[in-house]
């Protein structure tokens, strides 16, 4: 499976999540910010940092 079709698996479970963003916030595809969120987590991750 490409990474192109397991994004597109992962966005489609959030497919009627509203994205809250505004403004400059808005120029990154709001389902790829999701899949680094998960990385981050799942790796551990506590902050933005």
């Amino acid at each position: 499976m490409s990474s192109k079709e397991t994004l597109e698996q992962f966005g489609s479970c959030w497919e009627g999540l509203e994205d809250p963003r505004c403004g400059n916030a808005a120029l990154h595809d709001f389902h790829e910010l999701l899949m680094i969120a998960l990385c981050c987590v799942l790796c551990g991750g506590q902050g933005a940092v």
